[in-house]
């Protein structure tokens, strides 16, 4: 019988052992990172489709309204009370009681015919403070 001498052994060093446990738990870490920013970017994405709904909304109730109770508003903010429940699910940003807001002014002075109308959303997000803000012009005829 015969015998076969190895020169070298084939076994793993305890520092080899280290250097690939601390590669892959950057690795980890890394693929960790990337999933909670999609996950905030999920719901940042989720919030402003609320928010948009909330202030198309709006927009819509207020263009159905008559002329005279938009003009009576002209110069004025003021907040909306949150009528559509998802809205809810939005917490007001810093120093706002409301979600949602809405200025009504004139577009130009001296012309009580054309006003401009501002409905905006501003929340405390997972991504910070958002503000979202749709403009129009709204015209008596």
């Amino acid at each position: 019988m015969r015998r076969v001498v190895r020169s070298g052994c084939h076994a793993f060093s305890l520092l080899e052992l280290g250097i690939a446990g601390s590669v892959l738990s950057v690795a980890l870490l890394g693929l960790l990172a990337t999933i909670a920013f999609t996950t905030r970017s999920d719901i940042n994405c989720e919030e402003s489709t609320i928010a948009l709904h909330g202030v198309r909304e709006r927009l819509e109730i207020l263009e159905a309204s008559p002329f005279a109770s938009l003009a009576a508003a002209s110069g004025t903010t003021y907040a909306i009370d949150n009528t559509n429940s998802l809205l809810d699910r939005l917490v007001p940003a810093p120093g706002r009681s409301q979600v949602v807001s809405v200025t009504v002014s004139q577009v130009t002075s001296g012309n009580p015919d054309l006003l401009e109308v501002v409905v905006q959303a501003d929340w405390q997000g997972a991504m910070g403070v958002r503000t979202l803000r749709v403009r129009t012009r709204i015209a008596n005829h």
